[in-house]
This record gives C-alpha cells, sequence and structure tokens, in this order.
C-alpha cells in the first residue's frame, strides 16, 4: 500500500457562497503557513469554482485572492446563461407555445389547445437538455469568467487536485485530475480516459451540475481511451451465452466489442458534498494522514413550505446530502478516534466561534479527541481523571477550567470575529451563482478565516 499524502484539504460544494468562503479558509492557511504545505486538494462544486482557480493561478497569493473576490461580486453566471442565444433559440419558442395553449384556452378553439398543451408539455420533457442545455453554457459561462480556455493538464501547481462529480451511469462518483479521470467502476473495467485538452470549466461545470437545474454533463469519446481487451462484464455475458448453449470450450467464447463508456455526471455534492471522500479512502492515491474540511454548508432547519413537485423533489435531494454530511462527520471526526487516528480539522460556516471551544470539549468528553492532540494542549491530568470511564462527565468547574485553558492555547480572543448577526445572515446566504454583495463576501470570508484558525490550533495544532 502506497504511502498516505500528508497534507489533505477539502472544499464542500454551495455555488457562490461556498466559493468566497474558501477563500477565506485559503487565505487563512496562507497566514498560518499551512497553505504550501497541502498536498493533496479534494473539491465539489462551489469548491471547485475556488480550487481550480487558485492551482491555476500563477500570480502572488495576495493578487489572486483580491482579482477572484471581485469575480465573485461581478460575474454573474446565471445571467449569462439566460442571455445567450442558444439559450433563447430554445427558450423563446417554447414560452410563445405555452403563451399560445393558454390564449387559445379563452376562445372558440379552447378545444385545441388542451392536446396542443399536452404536445408542447412532451416535448419539453421529453427533449429538455437538448433544447437546454444548461451545463454547457454554464462551462462556458465558468471558462470566461475563471479559466481562460485551461484543460487539466495546465495545473501548475505542485498540488494533487481532484474534482468531484457523481456519475449516474455507474453510480460512483467520477473524479477529475491533472494526470487522470474516472470513477471505479470503469477502472475495473480498464477503461482509461485522457486528460490532455480537457477543459477545466467543464470538469467544475460537472462538478456543479445541480440535479433538476442542470443538464447532465458527457464525457466525449475524444477523451475515452479504447480498449481492445474485452470488458469482465462482457466476458461473463458471453461466457453465460455459451454455457447456455452447452458450448463452453474455450475457443467458443466469442470476441467482444470494446466496452464503452458513457459517463453522465452531475453535481459531485450528491455523492459527497464534502469532498472528503477520497482523502479518506485508504487505496485511493489522494489519501492523507491530515485533513482539512472547509464546509460552506448552512443550517438545514428551514420554515419552508413545498408547493409543487419541483420545490419537493430539490428539497428531498438537500436532505440526502444532509444525510451524507452528518455520517461522514460522524466517521471521519467523531468515531476517527478508533479508526485510522488521522487528525482531522473541521472548518463549517454553520458553526459559531464560541461553539468551537464547547464542541471540542464535547468531544473530549465522550472520547473523540485524538490523544497526540491532547498531548498538545497540556490539560491536567486530574481534569481528565474525571472521564476516565465510559458514561463520565466533567463538573461544571472543570468544563469551566479547560475551556478557560483552550482559550489561553489558541489566543481565542485575539481571533477576529464577525457579529452574531452578520453570520446568521451569512448562512441565509443562497447557494446559487448570481453575484455576492461586498459586505456578503467579507463577511464569509472573515468567518471561514476565525473559524479556520480554531479549528486548526484546536484539532491539529502540529500543523503549526
Amino acid at each position: 500500500m502506497k504511502e498516505p499524502n500528508e497534507l489533505g484539504l477539502s472544499l464542500s460544494g454551495g455555488g457562490y457562497r461556498a466559493a468566497a468562503f474558501h477563500l477565506g479558509t485559503l487565505k487563512k492557511l496562507k497566514e498560518l503557513g499551512i497553505l504550501e504545505k497541502t498536498e493533496v486538494l479534494s473539491t465539489i462544486s462551489g469548491g471547485s469554482i475556488t480550487g481550480a482557480a487558485w492551482l491555476l493561478s500563477e500570480e502572488d497569493y495576495n493578487n489572486f485572492h483580491a482579482r477572484f473576490k471581485k469575480n465573485l461580486e461581478t460575474k454573474n453566471v446565471i445571467k449569462y446563461v439566460l442571455t445567450r442565444f442558444r439559450f433563447l433559440i430554445a427558450a423563446v419558442p417554447i414560452f410563445i407555445g405555452l403563451a399560445g395553449c393558454i390564449i387559445l384556452s379563452f376562445t372558440s378553439f379552447s378545444y385545441i389547445s388542451f392536446p396542443l398543451f399536452g404536445i408542447v408539455l412532451f416535448l419539453i420533457f421529453r427533449f429538455q437538455y437538448h433544447l437546454l442545455p444548461l451545463s454547457k453554457l454554464i462551462e462556458k459561462a465558468y471558462d470566461r469568467f475563471f479559466y481562460n480556455g485551461a484543460d487539466l493538464t495546465s495545473i501548475k501547481k505542485n498540488v494533487k487536485m481532484v474534482i468531484g462529480s457523481s456519475n449516474l451511469h455507474t453510480g460512483k462518483p467520477f473524479t477529475f485530475s491533472k494526470d487522470k479521470m474516472g470513477d471505479s467502476y470503469y477502472n475495473s473495467e480498464k477503461i482509461k480516459f485522457t486528460t490532455k485538452g480537457f477543459p477545466i470549466s467543464r470538469a467544475v461545470a460537472a462538478s456543479s451540475c445541480v440535479p433538476f437545474a442542470f443538464s447532465p454533463v458527457f464525457i466525449d469519446d475524444q477523451f475515452i481511451i479504447p480498449n481492445d481487451e474485452p470488458s469482465k462484464s462482457e466476458m461473463l455475458k458471453d461466457t453465460q451465452k455459451c454455457v447456455e448453449s452447452n458450448n463452453t470450450s474455450e475457443n467458443s467464447v466469442a470476441k467482444t466489442t470494446p466496452y464503452k463508456a458513457k459517463p453522465q455526471l452531475i453535481d459531485g455534492g450528491v455523492y459527497d458534498n464534502q469532498g472528503i471522500h477520497k482523502l479518506t479512502e485508504s487505496k485511493s492515491s489522494f489519501c492523507c494522514s491530515h485533513i482539512i474540511v472547509s464546509d460552506a454548508g448552512g443550517s438545514f432547519m428551514k420554515d419552508l413550505k413545498y408547493n409543487n413537485t419541483i420545490s419537493l423533489l430539490i428539497r428531498t435531494v438537500d436532505l440526502f446530502m444532509y444525510r451524507i454530511k452528518a455520517f461522514q462527520m460522524r466517521k471521519n471526526i467523531y468515531w476517527n478516534v478508533s479508526g485510522d487516528e488521522r487528525p482531522i480539522a473541521y472548518i463549517s460556516l454553520g458553526w459559531e466561534p464560541e461553539k468551537c471551544i464547547t464542541g471540542f470539549v464535547d468531544n473530549l468528553e465522550q472520547g473523540n479527541i485524538l490523544p497526540k492532540v491532547i498531548d498538545i494542549h497540556e490539560l491536567d491530568k486530574s481534569w481528565l481523571e474525571e472521564i476516565d470511564k465510559p458514561g463520565k462527565k466533567f463538573t461544571c468547574e472543570t468544563r469551566e477550567k479547560i475551556i478557560a485553558k483552550l482559550k489561553s492555547n489558541i489566543a481565542f480572543d485575539a481571533i477576529p470575529k464577525i457579529s452574531r448577526e452578520d453570520w446568521i445572515k451569512t448562512c441565509a446566504i443562497g447557494t446559487n451563482l448570481t453575484p455576492l454583495s461586498k459586505n456578503q463576501t467579507n463577511c464569509l470570508i472573515q468567518h471561514a478565516e476565525s473559524i479556520t484558525e480554531i479549528q486548526i490550533k484546536l484539532y491539529c495544532p502540529m500543523l503549526l
């Protein structure tokens, strides 16, 4: 087994909100001297927008930060899509057709309007992605605003980048990197893809292709390396046919045609919205021994009404993704002590600075903090003796002493923080691809900086 990479950083999904939040994470890691130590960068959706732009940039980090921040405040991907000729040439006839049906229903020809309306709806649903290839338009917007024609091989920084998407064809996470792309199913079938000439904008579009809103992203045949050997699945099918025909000799196994891969890619967040999967998978070439997770997901609890099928389906997907996130957090943070014992610093938009401290004490109480991390914080042994048995808890006095000690260790009071009111507003920012206000980007960046510094000092102090 290969030795794991030392430090991995994952950037979650969440549209422009996530892109701005992760910008704050990168900035703080730069200030702490950790960004240069990063060996693997795993990104999803909005995190892919920021991650790819950073790895393509050859300028000083501060210059990149200022330029990219301005882009998030001025570049409107949705407006770009809605004003393209390719969109208008399909959307206008659809609108006219639907409007015509409604108008006809108020005339003496109303009997025609209902079957006509049904035909229009059928055509829309049957050929939606052909009529409105929104992901292709988003790809063009990404390329124009952020990547300027770069392909996967254009990444020059000495960092392994893995952009994550979800493959509807195989049910596996499909990933893009500088040297390879694909998923575990295609690997087992010895199907390979070439990254040469593959646009980074397309990889990011696949990573951020939200279900129900955008069309799936396909991989053109030019990026699929022909495989002359029959795949395992095709060999099994041929063998079964021979058995059924009572002819099982080796010579009777027919040569199969090369298996043709048909990736259909959607938002990577459907499978792994934090981008942590590849960093923790022991057999992965992206596996890391120390991990930092930047999660721009907000609070799930909202007082919403679902008045139609589309809003209900979207909310259902949100619930699935939240469920995956909760499981990953338990597995990689709370259950990590008895498993691989790799230090993981989890940075979340939905966490307040003060609660990061009390959360650490809760994890300490429940036995979810690595011994080597406890040693670095130099906590009094008499405090730890209070929880030397399962189910034991700290006394209120000891808890306060630990909180005071931790705050002193990380210089908590000296860390700049946004107000609670601004934090609540920041969590409520949408995850679309429209420009953020300067105040929104400033709050997202500042909050990310605060939580990054706190969590690194609490859970990964050995990196400093």
